[in-house]
């Protein structure tokens, strides 16, 4: 009879995990592209769009990836590249020197203002993002080599 009640009780357990797994919010859409620095793959670039309007709630409203080598990224909001939700954003761009704490902006804070950029996409999208900054070598500020 003890062997019952442990199962019932498992069941239940397992049951109440499963209930509300079909709701999981509003619907993302994935999103990727590449980021460019003169024609130049731009590896650890944040490409972070801002919802225009109403922001949705938490991080839907901040998409946000990290650029790899090859300048590629996928944006995710609540979880590992899951997308974005429908909408119209806003973008900017952040270039991280380094993978460390103590990185910096590469780009001054040139492509970091909310309130001044002139990047905007719409999502979902049809195709892949290409966005490709056009940048004076002087207005990049490329960290110091180690010199041990």
């Amino acid at each position: 009879m003890q062997n019952i009640g442990i199962r019932i009780g498992i069941a239940l357990v397992f049951g109440c995990c499963f209930v509300g797994c079909g709701s999981k919010g509003p619907v993302k859409h994935q999103v990727s592209g590449i980021v460019r620095v003169n024609g130049e793959p731009a590896e650890r670039m944040v490409v972070q769009l801002t919802a225009v309007g109403t922001p949705p709630a938490g991080n839907l409203a901040y998409p946000t990836g990290l650029s790899d080598k090859e300048g590629k990224f996928t944006l995710s909001t609540e979880g590992d590249r899951d997308g974005a939700i429908a909408g119209d954003y806003t973008v900017v761009f952040t270039w991280l020197s380094s993978p460390d704490l103590d990185a910096f902006d590469m780009l001054g804070g040139a492509f970091a203002d909310v309130k001044t950029t002139s990047y905007r996409v719409s999502i979902p999208l049809k195709e892949p993002l290409e966005f490709d900054l056009k940048v004076p070598e002087k207005g990049i500020k490329r960290p110091k080599a180690n010199r041990s």
